[in-house]
């Protein structure tokens, strides 16, 4: 069997087609596109990376693994990237908590801008749970505040364009994507 690292990542049309490796060796897991298809966003052994879809440009989202200061702020679980690739929704951990096991996380905690590493404020209320950028802009995000589960559509500049309370039955469910 071969070792990981020895395995090339690059993609494959979903209408169907060969296989096209990344011309830059990407070595991570957890791979998300942005909206436009100018950016990748993945996990890497130390943290979150940004680049390019061919692979170059690489470079660590900052504030997180071993750039995580004091906290030992880190990420290992990319869940989404924002249409222009500026900003990735992610689980951050913080201090002793354990990093997991190598399965992607379905949940969320922060939107970080990639070229800072800073926490986005969102004009939500509540614990944000899971967050998906929309292809062409916006993002929805699911929050629960005070055992109420709440999605939330924000614009592009996030801003809110709408809000609705989810039903009782589905608060332990999982958002697993959103088509507009």
């Amino acid at each position: 069997m071969a070792h990981p690292a020895d395995r090339q990542a690059g993609s494959v049309p979903v209408a169907g087609g060969p296989f096209a490796p990344f011309p830059t060796a990407v070595v991570g897991c957890h791979v998300v596109w942005s909206g436009d298809g100018s950016t990748i966003a993945y996990a890497t052994d130390t943290g979150i990376t940004v680049s390019k879809v061919d692979g170059s440009g690489a470079r660590a989202v900052p504030k997180l693994g071993p750039d995580g200061g004091e906290t030992k702020r880190r990420a290992h679980d990319p869940m989404s990237l924002s249409a222009d690739g500026r900003l990735v929704a992610l689980f951050v951990l913080q201090g002793e908590d354990p990093d997991g096991d190598v399965s992607r996380s379905l949940v969320v905690n922060e939107i970080v801008e990639t070229a800072t590493g800073a926490t986005v404020k969102l004009p939500v209320t509540g614990e944000l749970q899971q967050a998906f950028f929309l292809r062409k802009g916006g993002l929805l995000v699911r929050t629960n505040d005070k055992d109420t589960m709440r999605l939330t559509l924000l614009s592009t500049d996030l801003k809110v364009l709408a809000t609705a309370v989810e039903p009782p039955t589905l608060t332990a469910a999982l958002l697993l994507g959103y088509v507009a």
